[in-house]
């Protein structure tokens, strides 16, 4: 059971580092910055929510989602890989008070869309404010950014991950 826990980690490890891989756009406003300060445009607060609540002891694990951009807004990413900026990807709310939290993203420039990955093998952490996502540009009107949760996993026990279900995922735009 602990080596295919481990192999398990590695492959993930190996899978996550593939998909991080890439040079920087660079630029991007330090968290914190206060949107239209003419550097960081726009900021998008996801947020994770259960109903029913997730049973006592569960944590979340692994969120794998995907934000469609509205016209007008892209994101800094490598132009070939597509590997978003690190400084673009800002961990808050429970994922950032943890330890070995980790954020990569992927930006598809042909969909405009960006992939974002979290994860926290162990200990996981609880629904709520995950990430903010710092933005260029700025849509237009009353435009959207539609978040698709890919898959969410968790459980009670980290040994034994499993897809949660009655996750979903919220965004708040601030800025321009």
């Amino acid at each position: 059971m602990k080596l295919r826990l481990l192999s398990k980690a590695v492959v993930f490890l190996a899978a996550m580092t593939l998909f991080g891989c890439g040079g920087g756009g660079g630029g991007a406003a330090p968290a914190g910055t206060p949107p239209g300060d003419g550097t960081t445009p726009g900021v998008l607060t996801i947020r994770t929510a259960s109903t029913p609540p997730l049973p006592t002891g569960t944590t979340i694990n692994g969120v794998d989602l995907t934000i469609t951009l509205p016209a007008g807004v892209t994101v800094k990413a490598d132009a070939v890989s597509g590997a978003a900026d690190p400084s673009i990807l800002v961990l808050s709310g429970a994922a950032a008070a943890l330890p070995n939290t980790i954020v990569s993203g992927k930006y598809n420039k042909t969909a405009n869309t960006l992939r974002v990955i979290v994860a926290n093998v162990q200990p996981g952490f609880a629904t709520g404010e995950l990430m903010k996502v710092n933005f260029d540009g700025s849509p237009s009107g009353t435009a959207t950014f539609p978040v698709v949760l890919n898959q969410v996993s968790g459980g009670a026990d980290p040994k034994t991950p499993a897809t949660l279900t009655g996750v979903t995922a919220t965004s708040d735009f601030t800025g321009q």
